[in-house]
Parts: structure tokens; C-alpha cells; sequence
């Protein structure tokens, strides 16, 4: 079930209220929201790198704490990776035992886009035939982790894709 059936049927997935707890909204505000075409939340598991098509392994949607959990050594009050410093996030990418070998839908933390939320900002990377490859697609990731952006977007057009989408 998509997020956009399960807001029509009125109920609220885990995706939703982990949207809801980052934007410090109520979760049926965020169920409304979505229902009516004005927030989506990014998070089709079977597309994401790394899922390679497939469904989750268990079978069962993804859940999330209820209380918000930072990233090691993050402070109570930076406890959401947009709101730490670039020193703490940059530790967390250049930490090799953080979300290594994990399967992209357990990376995933659900973001909302929309009206009446806050302001999002996308990275967008990518290979073509003629410039660049998959290390440095994977350093611009980096930098744009480091520089907290809450989405990306890979727009490449040559080279090895699927290696370089695995890579990401």
C-alpha cells in the first residue's frame, strides 16, 4: 500500500509519523496533507539503491523510534541529523560501522515535501559519458550529506549505472 492509499483510508503509517515527529506536527495533519496531494513522502522501498526491486526482507514496513534517536555523540538538542553541525554529521559518514552493508529501505528515514512544512533542500548528482564516474559521484554524496541536504536525486546518464547507483 502506497503512502497516498493508506492517508485515503485514514490511517497513519510509521513513515507518517516519523515525517510528523520531524516537522513537529501532529500525524494526522501529515495523513490530511498527503491524502489531499499536498505532502508526499519519498519513500518507495522497491526503487531506492540497494533494495535491488525487492521488497523488504521481513515482510513487514519499516518502524521508527517514537522518541527521536541522534546519530552517535549527537547532542539532545541536535538529535536530528539537519540539525548537527557538519563536524558531527561528517563523523557519521566517515564512521565505517554506521549503516554499512545495511539494505537502502533500512536507511531510509521518511522526509516530507510540501506546503506548510519546512523547506527541504535536494542535491542532485549524476555520471555522463563524458565527465565524471561513480567516485565521484560518491564524493558529491558525500559533501552533500556533510552539508545536510535532505534529499538527492541522481540524474546519470553514462557510464556503469547500475555500479554507480549502487555505489550512491
Amino acid at each position: 500500500m502506497t503512502q497516498l492509499e493508506a492517508a485515503r483510508k485514514g490511517l497513519i503509517t510509521a513513515e507518517m509519523r516519523r515525517v510528523a515527529q520531524r516537522e513537529c506536527v501532529a500525524p494526522g495533519f501529515v495523513r490530511d496533507e498527503v491524502a489531499r496531494g499536498r505532502l508526499v513522502i519519498p519513500a518507495n522501498k522497491r526503487h531506492l539503491a540497494g533494495s535491488g526491486g525487492a521488497a523488504p526482507a521481513n515482510g513487514h514496513d519499516q518502524t521508527y523510534p517514537d522518541a527521536v534517536v541522534g546519530h552517535p555523540g549527537a547532542a539532545a538538542d541536535a538529535s536530528l541529523w539537519v540539525n548537527q553541525t557538519v563536524a558531527q554529521r561528517w563523523a557519521v559518514i566517515r564512521d565505517p560501522s554506521v549503516l554499512r552493508g545495511e539494505r537502502a529501505p533500512r536507511r531510509l528515514d521518511p522526509t516530507g515535501i510540501g506546503r506548510m512544512i519546512t523547506t527541504k533542500i535536494n542535491a542532485n548528482i549524476g555520471a555522463s559519458p563524458v565527465t565524471s564516474g561513480t567516485a565521484e559521484e560518491v564524493e558529491k554524496l558525500e559533501w552533500a550529506q556533510k552539508y545536510g541536504a535532505d534529499t538527492l536525486m541522481d540524474l546519470s546518464t553514462g557510464g556503469d549505472l547500475a555500479a554507480c547507483r549502487q555505489a550512491i
